[in-house]
């Protein structure tokens, strides 16, 4: 899945400035980036029972902080790499089968 949410955002590296900042060498970090947001948007979603307020919220703040204006800069690379540490404990707390302590949510 983290393959079609990183196909998904290369558009915003043409009109975003703060992705279009980082450059084509940075485009696999980028794509690490993407990869452990969905590992820590699936924890949330599974931990939360489902709440797609939850992850939506969680969502909208990541965006407010690394592709407005507002996060440019080291705060978009500190709560970059905060998500990727994010996303790396909770595989190795929580294991890939659920990630969630309440195990897996499905609709």
């Amino acid at each position: 899945m983290a393959v079609v949410w990183v196909v998904w955002h290369v558009p915003f590296f043409f009109y975003l400035p703060n992705y279009a900042a980082l450059g084509v060498a940075m485009f696999p970090f980028f794509a690490i980036g993407i990869t452990a947001g969905s590992i820590v948007l699936t924890w949330l979603y599974n931990s939360s029972g489902g709440s797609v307020l939850m992850t939506t919220l969680w969502h909208g703040a990541l965006n407010f902080v690394t592709a407005s204006e507002a996060g440019t800069g080291a705060v978009a690379a500190i709560v970059s790499i905060s998500i990727i540490i994010w996303g790396v404990a909770t595989v190795i707390i929580f294991k890939p089968t659920n990630l969630s302590t309440k195990g897996k949510h499905v609709v």
